[in-house]
C-alpha cells in the first residue's frame, strides 16, 4: 500500500512486528523493527532489525494512540479480540520489558 499526499510524493510502506519507544523532555520516539526469522522452537540467532524511527511531539503522540486505540476496538469488534501472552502484559505494566530494539529507554534526544 502507498500512501500518496496530494502533491503526489510516495511514501515507503513500512512493516514491523515490533517496537519499542523512549522519551524525552521534547519527544516521543518510536522505533520499529522487524524480528528475525527462526522456525518455531529454533534457537534465534537474528537479532531484531530496526527498520524505522518515528519522532513525535508529546501532543502528537497523544493523538497517535487515542487514534490507534479506536482503530483496536474496531478490529476487534470485527475480527474479536486480540490476544497478548499475560507475562508480557505483567512486564510491560511494571516497565521492565525491553521490546528488542535498543537498550536506551530513557530518550534519543
Amino acid at each position: 500500500m502507498k500512501v500518496e499526499s496530494t502533491e503526489q510524493q510516495v511514501f515507503p510502506e513500512i512493516y514491523a512486528n515490533l517496537s519499542q519507544c523512549s522519551a524525552s523532555a521534547s519527544d516521543i520516539s518510536i522505533t520499529l523493527g522487524l524480528s528475525g526469522t527462526a522456525p518455531l522452537g529454533a534457537v534465534q540467532n537474528n537479532p531484531p532489525k530496526p527498520v524505522a524511527l518515528v519522532r513525535l511531539s508529546p501532543p502528537s503522540a497523544r493523538m497517535l494512540l487515542l487514534g490507534l486505540q479506536q482503530m483496536l476496538r474496531v478490529y476487534e469488534k470485527r475480527f474479536g479480540a486480540i490476544s497478548i501472552p499475560k507475562e508480557f502484559q505483567e512486564a510491560l505494566l511494571q516497565g521492565d520489558i525491553q521490546l528488542g530494539l535498543a537498550s536506551d529507554t530513557k530518550g534519543t534526544s
